[in-house]
């Protein structure tokens, strides 16, 4: 039994510092024998997590697309990886052309204001000029309507003097005459009133549509300058966040190189990419096992292999809803592999952040500040029960426990139990041949130090 004793000590003590390197705290104190020989640990209350590990890279939070912005020549790039901030110039293009032409576009330009404006002056002109006509017109309608009014009378007063014998009727046919000659003066004068009328509105509505098409024309020629000025201001592509300049690909003699300065380039080609560097994203890869357990918005601890010994909080920003093989994970996985991409957002902003760094990652699924735990060998099945053994002065004694939570070395259990309690980490009737099983893995955990992180393949990397 003592040789039982021993050994299991040994892996008892390598499971809690095991335990204790991956939760951050020594979660128990080293097992010590019973009077009967078997080893025992007392029940602890304090921090208890459950987490995931996995090892993936960064990666921007966004990235800014520069594209062409018409078919045209590079003429000059800054280096690639220069880092810049918003504003910055990083590519320009040919304009010789662009500027030869807004030359001229702003001489038509002129030219055309010119042309509006004298239209525009000679419809005035003819507006008045027509205004004179018409009066003078109207004036003649006036003059003929009170001539007819004239002859009305003296028709009347002619009709009376005929009829009472007291004027010749000579004179009454000489007014009544006179009065047919009236009403066919005004008619002819109200007919050429209205011939004028129609005449000037003809000519100038003829006037008012030049000087539309003048106007037309000036709007045009404007689109053209305001668009050639919009080319030439787009001509230079700025970096629209901070970040390192990467450039893109495009086929150049039946291959794909990088955009290079007197590259022809057609519109809308992507040419940069700049990353946002000033958030990032742990990009890493959940097993289908472990990934239910992975939630939005869950504590996450960060490090980089770049960056030894720092650790960088972030939380859980999304899961993907299929599996996912990314290349960027930096291993190669089989084509049947069935991983989930879980995106953690960096709570701190870092110049020396790098897309691509390697990066390992723990996220706290379960957490508890006052959790009632013991070593998982302390957990015993009797008659399809769960429970620990109590030791005491006498026979240890059994007592129910429920366990509400686990991770790889402790559960959180709920019983008659209480911290402090000392409890067996084997049964009282174990068998004497235990103590020929060979040691467990956990005898081989790393020592106390700077947390580790699991490797993809579960073990500690």
């Amino acid at each position: 039994m003592k040789k039982i004793v021993a050994i299991l000590s040994v892996t008892i003590l390598a499971a809690a510092s095991y335990g204790a390197v991956r939760s951050g705290i020594f979660q128990a104190s080293a097992p010590e024998a019973t009077s009967e020989g078997i080893p025992a640990v007392a029940v602890t209350k304090g921090p208890f997590e459950v987490t995931v590990h996995s090892i993936g890279a960064l990666q921007a939070g966004s990235s800014a697309i520069l594209s062409s912005p018409f078919d045209g020549k590079i003429t000059r790039m800054i280096a690639e990886g220069t880092y810049v901030e918003p504003g910055e110039p990083v590519i320009w293009f040919d304009t010789t052309d662009d500027r030869l032409q807004l030359d001229e576009q702003e001489a038509q330009l002129a030219l055309d204001k010119k042309d509006l404006e004298q239209a525009e002056t000679e419809f005035e002109a003819l507006k008045k000029q027509n205004a004179y006509q018409l009066d003078i017109e109207r004036t003649k309608v006036e003059i003929a309507r009170q001539a007819l009014r004239d002859a009305e009378q003296t028709y009347e007063a002619e009709k009376t003097l005929f009829e009472q014998n007291i004027s010749p009727e000579v004179k009454f046919e000489a007014a009544r005459l006179d009065l047919m000659q009236s009403r066919l003066s005004l008619r002819n004068a109200q007919i050429n009133l209205a011939k004028v009328e129609e005449n000037l509105a003809s000519n100038l509505r003829k006037q008012e549509q030049s000087v539309e098409r003048q106007r037309l024309a000036v709007e045009k020629t404007e689109r053209k300058v305001e668009e050639r000025r919009e080319r030439l201001e787009s001509s230079v592509l700025t970096a629209q966040t901070p970040g390192e300049v990467n450039y893109m690909t495009m086929w150049r003699g039946g291959q794909r190189s990088k955009i290079a300065e007197g590259d022809q380039v057609w519109d809308d080609l992507a040419l940069a990419e700049i990353p946002d560097t000033r958030k990032m994203l742990a990009s890493v890869p959940v097993s289908e096992l472990d990934v239910s357990k992975v939630a939005i918005g869950q504590s996450t601890l960060v490090e980089l292999e770049a960056m030894p010994g720092q650790m960088f909080e972030g939380t859980v920003e999304s899961k993907s809803i299929l599996p996912v093989n990314n290349p960027n994970w930096g291993w190669e996985r089989s084509e049947n592999s069935r991983e989930y991409e879980v995106l953690v957002r960096l709570a701190t902003e870092n110049p020396a952040f790098r897309p691509g760094m390697t990066a390992r990652v723990k996220i706290v699924t379960y957490a508890e500040e006052e959790a009632l735990q013991v070593p998982l060998e302390a957990i015993q099945e009797k008659d399809g029960a769960r429970g620990v053994y109590v030791a005491g002065e006498g026979a240890p004694r059994w007592e129910p426990v429920t366990v509400a939570q686990s991770n790889d070395n402790f559960g959180v259990i709920a019983g008659n139990v209480k911290a402090g309690d000392p409890v067996l980490l084997l049964p009282p009737d174990a068998p004497d041949d235990l103590a020929e099983e060979p040691v467990t893995a956990l005898q081989e955990s790393e020592p106390e130090g700077r947390p580790t992180f699991a490797g993809p393949d579960g073990a500690p990397s």
